[in-house]
């Protein structure tokens, strides 16, 4: 019997690994003026879309759709002839903008589509027009999201209550507002999310009156009125009798692809030795973790995350209590525990506040924009950064080369497949990677494919 065997040849094969620490490059991007602030903290002004950055942010006293080209802004659609504060959710090639003006005041809700024939958006077709939307008195601020059946969902607060209002497409007829949430103070706020995984959305608040922080969930489909019961966020570790206790009107929201959800938010404390900002993730299985503290009284304000699931990293972005920085810390997701702040935007003596970005989780760069509220009028102060990655350059070795088929000890067959199995993920693996040897005998043969 003839035998054969492979000799491995060494081949070298770069993985990446994510063990550095931070943004790995921010580059600063042109400063253009506002006419209003770069607030609200549930909201997110920014998106990533054909391999370009948009933001809707209001200048010269309307409300204009920007791209960035390069290092520059350039506005190429005005949505509304006023300012306002937007809340932009992606859907497809569609963007809902919902364009925020106060209580008692005419919020409008603006639909644009992509043109992949131009290389740019355009009013939607199916509803060109806006529709205006009357915000009860006393709305801090207001945020929307669109659930898996394509309800669109709006959510803000009144005076002492949560509520939400929904619609179908094309989004022109709203419901009556569906309370949440009762019991809660003017100052309160709430915010949207969509967990797609469990083919639901959320609602998250604070309840200064309380003291506690609210949660329900809703299924895609079942009826607009049907909420879960709150789940009370942390409310086992609210501590009453400190300053204002655990909850505050501040709150930003990410959900990774397995429904896990976090939420940045700020206590009331107020008070040396307790936290600031404060991390809650919710898991897939509904239950809440511990609360994670980001920073300590007196330290954070307006605070944003930016998620990269691909490196399974989590940053807090906020703005820094005494001198107007946007700083941010940084965690691994799977053990969370946060660095050391970390400049973003800082210099001079501006005053930097209002950080925003997007709902979006990025996989390599991200934009964050702020106001700069030391000038007159205000600037857009905004960066793209970076994930530092590291090479693996540890190569991957062989662990057993064995014959997969024909398995019987005497061959016929004209064609014998091996098994090569390696000590990692390989790709790129051809078979010039591999040599035939014959090691008695005689034999005519080559390695036709890996």
């Amino acid at each position: 019997m003839k035998k054969v065997c492979f000799a491995f040849m060494c081949f070298c094969l770069v993985f990446q690994i994510t063990n550095a620490q931070g943004f790995s490059t921010i580059t600063n991007l042109d400063p253009f003026s506002l006419s209003d602030k770069t607030a609200d903290k549930s909201q997110a002004k920014l998106w990533n879309h054909d391999g370009k950055w948009w933001s809707v942010l209001s200048n010269g006293h309307d409300t204009k759709l920007f791209r960035l080209d390069g290092t520059k802004w350039t506005a190429v659609l005005i949505l509304a002839t006023s300012n306002s504060k937007a809340d932009c959710r992606v859907v497809g090639d569609l963007v809902h903008i919902l364009l925020y003006k106060g209580g008692l005041k005419n919020a409008i809700l603006v639909s644009i589509e992509y043109d992949n024939t131009t290389n740019n958006y355009k009013l939607w077709n199916i509803r060109p027009g806006s529709v205006n939307f009357l915000l009860p008195d006393g709305a801090v601020t207001a945020s929307l999201v669109v659930d898996g059946d394509n309800r669109m969902w709006i959510a803000t607060n009144t005076k002492n209550s949560m509520n939400v209002w929904w619609s179908d497409s094309p989004y022109t007829n709203w419901s009556s507002p569906i309370t949440i949430a009762t019991g809660t103070m003017s100052d309160d706020n709430c915010a949207l999310a969509v967990i797609s995984p469990q083919n639901k959305i959320g609602i998250f608040w604070s309840n200064k009156s309380s003291k506690r922080f609210g949660f329900k969930t809703h299924a895609d489909g079942a009826n607009p009125n049907t909420w879960s019961t709150d789940e009370a966020p942390a409310a086992n570790e609210a501590i009453d009798n400190v300053g204002g206790g655990l909850a505050d009107n501040h709150m930003n929201i990410k959900v990774a692809s397995d429904g896990t959800l976090y939420c940045v938010t700020r206590t009331s404390y107020s008070k040396s030795n307790y936290p600031q900002l404060i991390l809650l993730i919710r898991r897939p299985n509904g239950v809440w973790d511990n609360i994670y503290p980001v920073t300590m009284n007196p330290e954070g304000t307006q605070a944003i995350l930016l998620l990269n699931e691909t490196l399974g990293k989590i940053k807090v972005v906020y703005t820094t209590s005494t001198n107007g920085n946007i700083i941010y810390r940084e965690s691994i997701t799977n053990s969370i525990a946060f660095s050391e702040a970390l400049p973003l935007i800082s210099g001079g003596s501006s005053l930097y506040n209002s950080p925003t970005s997007t709902h979006q989780n990025y996989n390599s760069e991200v934009v964050v924009i702020a106001t700069n509220a030391g000038t007159s009028p205000w600037q857009a102060a905004s960066v793209k950064a970076s994930d530092a990655i590291q090479e693996d350059k540890t190569l991957p070795v062989v662990n057993s080369i064995n014959r997969f088929s024909p398995l019987t000890e005497s061959i016929q067959s004209s064609v014998v497949t091996f098994r090569a199995s390696f000590s990692e993920k390989v790709t790129g693996v051809d078979k010039s990677d591999f040599l035939l040897n014959v090691l008695s005998g005689s034999l005519n043969g080559v390695i036709s494919e890996v």
